[in-house]
């Protein structure tokens, strides 16, 4: 029986044990990186969702409140019918618009049951639970603490971007993907390098012919005696390897394509910077002037029904002046919601959390 035990220790291989454990704890610590991006991402698209759930629904009360005006109106046209003083197609045209106005507000409320699904989607919320969203009285959703007509002026994008560099995700993960792709070039190049490995064993063996009678040293005494040791000092020489050459030439091309993904990644990240903030400055001063829009509409339609109780206005000029004032009620909300996702986005890129 011959029994040995050897043990061997590279001494030098090029230096690829030690980039590769550098290159484990690099996978390491990109594991959180990766882990905020998917949670960011997750926030963005339920925070984009429930701007539309709560678009939906503030559109249900314009569009509520714009089919009470109506039969309001219908109501009173009836009795000016009765006391003859208006006739029978001008209460048709009333009829009408109340028609409209009821497949507007049902349509309304179907939007809000598909946005609201959606959210719960997103949200991985059970979809048999009710869910509300909040809505705040004179047409202002309550989506921020803090809306405001305007933003904050000072917003700097260059400032912003230069700050949210080292928490980007995206850009942490460009990064991550240049170290590997440097790590592994340092490997295939140290695979081209002599290699020196330094080993030793210890060896013995137990003899004993059971066909031949005769006295025989004992095993303990037997393994002691026939007890030998060497040490060995290896050098590998790598003459020419192809595979090697191969995977040497593929990890610079690969380090280099990560180098170029960095780069588009930052300038990505930059021009995403620029455009949220100048979204963010332009939707507040075209909320601002809708806003304004809004009140002198309301003013109007308040004015020409005014007179078209008194006879001097007709029902279609009535019909357009309410349709004015609703479209400008819609594109009002539109700009609040377009308004809130920007300074929201801003908000993102100047550090602040979006799950809270």
């Amino acid at each position: 029986n011959y029994y040995q035990l050897y043990a061997e220790l590279n001494v030098f291989d090029g230096f690829a044990t030690i980039n590769a454990l550098k290159q484990a704890k690099l996978s390491r610590d990109y594991s959180a990186t990766a882990m905020q991006k998917i949670q960011d991402d997750r926030a963005i698209d339920v925070m984009q969702k429930y701007v539309d759930a709560a678009y939906a629904e503030a559109s249900i009360r314009i569009a509520s409140e714009k089919l009470n005006e109506s039969k309001r109106m219908l109501a009173k046209m009836k009795r000016l019918y009765e006391l003859g003083e208006k006739g029978r197609p001008d209460v048709v045209q009333m009829e009408s618009q109340v028609a409209e106005d009821e497949y507007n507000l049902t349509h309304q409320e179907n939007v809000a049951k598909q946005s609201l699904l959606a959210l719960k989607s997103a949200m991985n919320f059970p979809v048999d639970e009710e869910l509300k969203i909040q809505i705040a009285e004179e047409r202002n959703l309550k989506l921020t603490s803090d809306n405001k007509e305007v933003p904050e002026s000072g917003v700097n994008y260059e400032t912003v971007y230069q700050g949210f560099q080292n928490i980007s995700p995206d850009l942490k993960s460009a990064e991550y993907e240049v170290e590997r792709a440097r790590y592994d070039y340092k490997i295939a190049k140290g695979r081209l390098l002599p290699s020196l490995s330094l080993g030793g064993g210890i060896s013995t063996n137990y003899y004993k012919n059971l066909s031949q009678k005769g006295q025989y040293d004992g095993f303990a005494s037997q393994f002691h005696n026939n007890q030998g040791e060497y040490l060995a000092l290896t050098l590998s020489i790598p003459i020419y390897n192809s595979d090697h050459w191969h995977s040497v030439k593929k990890a610079r091309n690969d380090w280099q394509l990560a180098q170029v993904n960095l780069e588009e990644t930052r300038r990505k990240l930059h021009d995403q910077i620029a455009q949220a903030v100048m979204d963010a400055e332009g939707y507040a001063k075209e909320l601002h002037q809708m806003q304004k829009k809004v009140a002198s509409d309301s003013l109007a339609y308040h004015m020409s029904s005014r007179k078209f109780e008194e006879g001097m206005l007709s029902t279609f000029d009535l019909h357009t002046a309410a349709q004015t004032l609703l479209e400008s009620r819609i594109k009002e909300l539109q700009m609040q919601m377009l308004l809130i996702i920007k300074q929201r986005l801003v908000a993102y890129y100047q550090g602040e959390n979006l799950i809270r």
